[in-house]
């Protein structure tokens, strides 16, 4: 009797603590199947473990391109935490024609501390937002090549392997990032 009551415990155990992860992989356009989504929520949520920092792709029939779509993703996934995890976002739209990465902050500063690329730098406001202006256009172009590296498969209706390429680029991309002081 004790094991039959134990089976259906462990299994509501198991199935609340899944619940719970948040998936990393979202279809709402449905452009995947089941399988595919499961593999690249997989490699997302490995990488998540591994790096604390956050790949997330969304397919949606909504439009993507929008500011009011990206906020509100960095607010489904990061919140409010003071010290946010770096995270790309990939969106895929077929009905909008788009493949689109997004992100958050991805300067290394912290609230109230400074920017730990460059900790000694000491410019005026005028240069600061020159710096800024060249480390958004360096990002732009960085974005640019990671989402190029998965078109060709994209054109051959490969969504999966280019989705997957374009994820591990942006894996590489943030891990060349400098951490976050916590």
């Amino acid at each position: 009797m004790k094991k039959l009551f134990c089976i259906p415990a462990f299994s509501l155990f198991l199935l609340c603590a899944n619940a719970q992860k948040r998936k990393l992989a979202s279809d709402k356009e449905q452009l995947f199947t089941t399988e595919e989504i499961n593999r690249l929520d997989s490699l997302l949520q490995g990488y998540y473990k591994k790096s604390g920092n956050l790949i997330v792709v969304c397919s949606d029939t909504l439009d993507v391109t929008t500011k009011m779509y990206k906020d509100s993703l960095i607010k489904e996934y990061i919140g409010d935490e003071l010290i946010k995890p770096y995270a790309v976002f990939l969106l895929l739209s077929r009905r909008n024609s788009t493949i689109q990465l997004e992100s958050n902050d991805l300067s290394t500063s912290s609230p109230g501390k400074e920017d730990t690329a460059d900790p000694a730098k000491k410019n005026s406001e005028k240069n600061d937002s020159a710096y800024l202006a060249k480390k958004s256009q360096e990002t732009l172009n960085e974005f640019m090549k990671i989402i190029s590296a998965g078109i060709p498969a994209f054109k051959e209706k490969k969504r999966e392997e280019g989705t997957t390429i374009i994820c591990l680029k942006a894996m590489e991309f943030l891990d060349a990032l400098p951490k976050r002081i916590q």
